[in-house]
């Protein structure tokens, strides 16, 4: 199956609910889902082992973000560089030359933030720098950044929560962040609540995998917890605007989506090189209405558009 192909969800059963409920705001899922991969990006415009001189082809592909144009930002994690790419896809300019980046986002003013081991960077969108802010003491190569688009927060984020505004001052809402628990991915409803992926450190390795929820002014709301059959060291997530999760399973290689209370929907994509496998995939995003999803697959140097769509149309 090839990129004009469509994967059906696998659905995993739920006691006493049902398997298959609203996904988004506007994509209901029906009896038999399906997501179709509409594009890969940047397969075809140049080997992944080339220098950044080659615009838009990928070398480990990581971190995503879309601004309110439908432009996607992708960090290329090997050649240390953000690339932005209009709604169709195609290459638009590449800029930054960061000391080990893994993550990007995108505030309302559609400026661009990205963190590497130094500094954390604002962007306009067509790659400006507009401000620059040394890290803090002890800040880590592997630490990301978020950018909630309803709160407008910078969260910086890893074994710790760093929240600040636009201007990187430091705000003083405090979420409860478990100990022994690594913060991999976080996102905003459209009420600003904030999911936050997490993986129990366990002797150095990464352990079992929970989601926990917090409303918007930090106080607690849910938590979910994950057997690693379920979710496999996933290390992204996107939520749309009606609170579906979409997580990178990085190592089941696929995409896992969850409703708004945390049960899991199904998955799309499996192990392998084909345009609709993944390997290793670890980046992530969905546009609002939960239709769109963009893929980081790092480990096959490609970022891939999937639609969902409903049978019979």
């Amino acid at each position: 199956m090839g990129a004009s192909g469509a994967a059906e969800v696998k659905p995993r059963k739920l006691a006493g609910a049902a398997c298959l409920i609203a996904l988004g705001a506007t994509a209901a899922w029906a009896a038999k889902p399906l997501f179709r991969l509409e594009k890969v990006i940047g397969a075809d415009l140049c080997n992944v082992s080339a220098s950044q001189k080659c615009e838009g082809g990928f070398n480990a592909p990581r971190g995503l973000s879309l601004d309110s144009a439908g432009n996607l930002y992708v960090i290329e994690s090997k050649n240390n560089r953000l690339c932005k790419f209009d709604s169709e896809g195609r290459f638009l300019k590449a800029w930054g030359k960061f000391m080990v980046s893994n993550s990007c986002g995108v505030d309302s003013q559609n400026n661009v933030w990205v963190i590497d081991m130094l500094n954390t960077y604002k962007f306009s969108g067509d790659g400006g720098e507009l401000a620059k802010w040394p890290r803090n003491k002890g800040a880590g190569q592997a630490d990301i950044v978020h950018v909630g688009r309803v709160t407008n927060r910078v969260y910086s984020t890893k074994c710790r929560l760093e929240i600040y505004d636009n201007a990187m001052a430091e705000q003083g809402i405090k979420y409860d962040i478990p100990p022994g628990y690594c913060v991999w991915g976080l996102g905003e409803d459209r009420q600003g609540s904030l999911s936050c992926l997490m993986l129990l450190k366990t002797r150095g390795k990464s352990g079992n995998a929970a989601i926990f929820k917090f409303y918007k002014d930090g106080a607690y709301l849910n938590r979910w917890d994950f057997k690693m059959q379920e979710l496999n060291g996933p290390e992204a997530i996107a939520v749309d605007g009606a609170g579906t999760m979409y997580l990178c399973n990085t190592g089941n290689h696929n995409v896992t989506v969850l409703n708004a209370n945390g049960d899991i929907l199904g998955s799309f994509g499996s192990k392998g090189a084909k345009d609709e496998q993944f390997y290793t995939p670890r980046g992530i995003c969905v546009n609002p209405d939960g239709n769109i999803v963009f893929v980081a697959d790092t480990g096959n140097h490609k970022v891939k558009k999937w639609v969902l769509e409903t049978p019979g149309k």
